[in-house]
């Protein structure tokens, strides 16, 4: 099962994911890179800095750049490592990421505002010499990111252009805090145009066919164990987050409530059909919509909603997940 492209040329290019830091110890703890042994002129980056560059004003901020992220001369560019970068990262919160490229212009938003702007004209190709997510090719040890990407969607039609609301945050179990699980850092070699994506360090993960946004999607989270784990095909048929054997999937279930007073929001209880036990709980949007992720296909679940204002009866409706952008 092949993973999306990150070969985008010089052309338009999008990369929307949710990242949790667990620490800062790793100078150059890379989320996408390419695995060129040397960082020459095929090198790009999505990566966190570290506490330990000599950079003080990039600490803890996610950047983006290359060898010759600029021009793509073949010659290095100062001013392309880094091209632009985000806001101080916080440890131990999930904070929505974008990056993308619409024309020259790359950019990164950061819970939906834009945090960091570039401009470049390269070729900008991730994969060469292989993809790598969760550390680069050239720093070693030091790019191992400790840190769980999830939810990871990529476009060549980028989506955000303007400041937008984030998501709602994965309804999965991330990290176990304050175990020993912060020493695997999660990393794995994605071969991509037909290939598989094979996780070798506490990793676990799986593929969406599409995000329904015209763009392929990719999810993890990291194991919640403090040994490595053994290797694991990522695939779509695997379908199971490390923390969620027994309800994960790549299945979302879409809600509307319906009838809310105006400006308020239900909180929305996902069941179990056959034996109605509590799956998922989240909270609608003002205008009653939302969805759960990350659920199994093959299980049917109710969504209960009651009313905030305690003026009508609890409603509820009963389905299977569907694949995101696809029919119910």
């Amino acid at each position: 099962m092949a993973v999306p492209s990150f070969n985008f040329g010089t052309g338009n290019w999008e990369i929307e994911f949710w990242l949790r830091m667990l620490d800062f110890t790793s100078n150059y703890g890379t989320v996408v890179g390419n695995a060129t042994s040397s960082f020459v002129s095929s090198s790009f980056y999505i990566m966190v800095f570290g506490d330990g560059v000599p950079q003080t004003d990039v600490r803890r901020k996610l950047a983006v750049g290359g060898f010759s992220a600029i021009t793509g001369s073949n010659v290095y560019e100062a001013a392309g490592n880094p091209l632009c970068l985000s806001d101080v990262m916080p440890q131990g919160k999930l904070e929505h990421i974008v990056v993308n490229k619409v024309g020259s212009l790359v950019r990164i938003w950061q819970n939906g505002a834009l945090k960091g702007s570039g401009t470049s004209n390269a070729a900008w190709n991730f994969e060469a010499n292989g993809l790598l997510l969760g550390r680069n090719g050239w720093d070693g040890n030091a790019s191992f990111l400790s840190a769980a990407i999830v939810d990871m969607k990529v476009r060549t039609v980028p989506i955000r252009t303007a400041a937008f609301t984030p998501p709602a945050a994965p309804a999965i179990g991330l990290l176990r805090e304050g175990s020993a699980i912060g020493t695997n850092h999660p990393s794995y070699d994605a071969v991509c145009n037909g290939g598989v994506a094979v996780a070798s360090v506490g990793f676990a993960g799986y593929r969406y066919p599409t995000d329904g946004a015209g763009g392929t999607r990719l999810a993890a989270g990291l194991c919640g164990s403090s040994a490595p784990q053994a290797d694991a095909t990522i695939s779509e048929a695997s379908g199971l987050l490390g923390r969620d054997l027994e309800f994960g999937g790549p299945g979302v279930y879409p809600f509307t409530v319906e009838g809310l007073p105006d400006s308020q929001k239900a909180r929305v209880t996902l069941l179990r059909a056959r034996d109605k036990l509590v799956v998922r709980e989240a909270w609608s949007t003002a205008s009653g919509t939302g969805e759960f992720t990350g659920l199994d296909l093959a299980t049917k679940f109710i969504a209960v909603a009651q009313d905030p204002a305690g003026l009508m009866h609890p409603c509820g409706a009963e389905h299977f997940p569907k694949l995101p952008g696809g029919a119910p």
